[in-house]
């Protein structure tokens, strides 16, 4: 892409021009309600078995009631289509429900039913009393609330991953954390099956070109939106002039929880007057007849560049979420995925943490910059890895957070002892296990070879499992050898520890990308997954100490993804 189409689309995003061509103003034109024939409509009694209650919203697509399930005597939340919706309207709700019906998590939205009344679809789901995660982004909170809330939204997305599901527009508005700190994920309207990924989307580059040259681009406001001062107080939904009525086939304007602008500058209210935010129009839903694309806020680079995306990129959407919790910006300057697309290269800065909060760990900071990868192949394998990578931070912190509430008892009983001080580094190695294979991996090259069926796929599994046991428990005793040995034998020196522990990181990297070449394996991988195990280099060379001072260290960029798995 070139520097003048970067500007351009950056330039669009923030100043989005209002245009009436028929009237040259908004002067005259229809109100929302009045748009979607919802002016004067009254609420249902029923929608099938659901008694409905109240109003909780409503948007350009549809509304959402609150009702009771009489049945089951619940509440729940019933989202239904407005009398003129299209059909495209109509898809997307479908899809939600198709969705969400195939999962069945705690951290995701549940769906009780999908059904038609009176030719207008509605699904009824949970129902959750809480706030959007944008709205709890607006408190500054320590980065250890943030990676705890923003697991949970992993772990939905995790599950749907695990069914094949893409969200393809995950961002905080479309999380909602309960007033028991539970997080969901909601919004599946954009998902789709990873079996759908194959053909690529317009890329938004071209959409904006096309919105750009060939026709000016219409802001339609949602209702309860105002404008200040001839800007908008609020990021808008974007329709290509002319198309309106089109439009509305294809994708209406989202409703008010999709547009996100950064909490960091969030509108203040200074005398009556709004300040308003053009920052925010970066996480405008682009649309246009029939196609949707998610939010460019919290967008992949490849999604932006209309290559299909998959589960990695909600893993990006998810880390530039968290990114701006911890810091109250997004990375890269708003909007990663324009950014990464204009400059692949472009260098990640973590700012520093708002005042009165705790800094960033350097494991944190290394988790975010490889889920916001440009390339989508250096980020984490799977949404599962990125959470394994987060636990072992969390396993780090609490052992140096014991030894040191250790000490700090020992030393103030007069029990001081160098022997105890120094063993604490080296607790629990042995059974901390071997990072790459842990529970995900260990499913993922079951299914993988058990896929070849019967007795043989069975007994491959079972040669292959125990290899990697064995391996396992071999790795974790070298690594608990060499730590005694330095720190509670006092029998090596530090520095011939950093070279043990780095032979060490070398044959965890081989694990891993073993497991993951067997996780995906076909027959002819499958058939020698025993023998693949077999040739893992062995661990107790990692001891020998004259050895390891003739072997060259690790190249950087190795020891960069070692100190992230380990």
């Amino acid at each position: 892409m070139q520097p003048e189409d970067t500007r351009r689309i950056e330039d669009w995003a923030l100043n989005p021009t209002v245009v009436d061509d028929s009237k040259g103003s908004r002067s005259g034109r229809q109100s929302e309600p009045e748009r979607w024939g919802i002016a004067d409509e009254q609420l249902p009694e029923r929608l099938g078995r659901f008694r409905i209650v109240g109003m909780l919203g409503q948007g350009g697509m549809g509304r959402v009631l609150e009702a009771h399930d009489d049945t089951l005597d619940r509440r729940v939340a019933v989202k239904q289509l407005h009398q003129d919706a299209g059909p495209g309207h109509r898809q997307r709700m479908l899809r939600e429900a198709q969705a969400l019906a195939r999962l069945s998590h705690p951290n995701v939205i549940q769906v009780y039913d999908a059904a038609e009344q009176d030719g207008r679809l509605f699904i009824a789901m949970e129902l959750v009393d809480g706030q959007t995660l944008w709205d709890w982004h607006k408190t500054p909170r320590p980065w250890p609330e943030c990676v705890r809330v923003y697991e949970e939204a992993a772990r939905g997305l995790a599950a749907a991953h695990a069914e094949g599901i893409v969200h393809r527009d995950f961002k905080p508005a479309n999380c909602i954390i309960d007033d028991r700190g539970r997080v969901k994920v909601l919004d599946f309207g954009l998902a789709r099956g990873v079996d759908d990924m194959d053909e690529a989307e317009p890329s938004v580059e071209e959409r904006v070109r096309t919105l750009g040259v060939a026709i000016d681009p219409v802001t339609v406001v949602e209702p309860g939106l105002t404008r200040v001062d001839g800007d908008l107080a609020s990021p808008v939904a974007v329709v290509p002039r002319g198309d309106e009525d089109d439009a509305r086939d294809g994708e209406a304007p989202p409703d008010s929880a999709d547009a996100s602008p950064s909490p960091a500058r969030s509108d203040d209210a200074v005398g009556g007057r709004a300040i308003v935010d053009h920052s925010g129009a970066l996480s405008l839903r682009l649309t246009q007849t029939g196609a949707m694309l998610g939010t460019p806020a919290y967008m992949a680079p490849e999604q932006a560049a209309g290559r299909p995306p998959d589960a990695r990129s909600d893993q990006f959407s998810l880390c530039v979420a968290l990114f701006e919790a911890i810091y109250g910006e997004r990375p890269y300057a708003g909007s990663p995925g324009f950014a990464l697309l204009a400059d692949e290269g472009a260098g990640l800065e973590f700012p520093r943490v708002r005042a009165g909060l705790p800094g960033v760990p350097g494991w944190l900071r290394k988790v975010l910059a490889r889920g916001l990868s440009a390339d989508k192949v250096d980020r984490f394998p799977t949404m599962v890895a990125l959470l394994e990578a987060i636990e072992r931070g969390h396993r780090r912190r609490r052992r140096v957070g014991l030894a040191v509430a250790a000490a700090g008892v020992l030393a103030a009983a007069g029990l001081w002892m160098a022997g105890a001080r120094e063993a604490a580094p080296c607790e629990g190695l042995r059974d901390a296990g071997l990072p790459g294979w842990g529970a995900s991996q260990r499913t993922a090259v079951r299914e993988a070879l058990g896929s070849e069926g019967g007795e043989r796929g069975e007994a491959l599994w079972t040669a292959t499992e125990r290899g990697l046991d064995e391996y396992a428990r071999a790795w974790s005793d070298v690594r608990a050898r060499a730590c005694e040995a330095t720190h509670v034998e006092r029998v090596a020196s530090p520095e011939l520890l950093e070279l043990r522990s780095a032979c060490l990181d070398a044959r965890a990297l081989r694990v891993q990308a073993t497991v993951e070449q067997l996780s995906s394996a076909d027959s002819q991988v499958a058939a020698h997954a025993a023998q693949a195990v077999r040739s893992l280099p062995p661990v107790e060379p990692c001891l020998d100490a004259e050895r390891l001072r003739g072997v060259p260290p690790l190249p950087p960029a190795l020891a960069d993804d070692a100190s992230e798995i380990l």
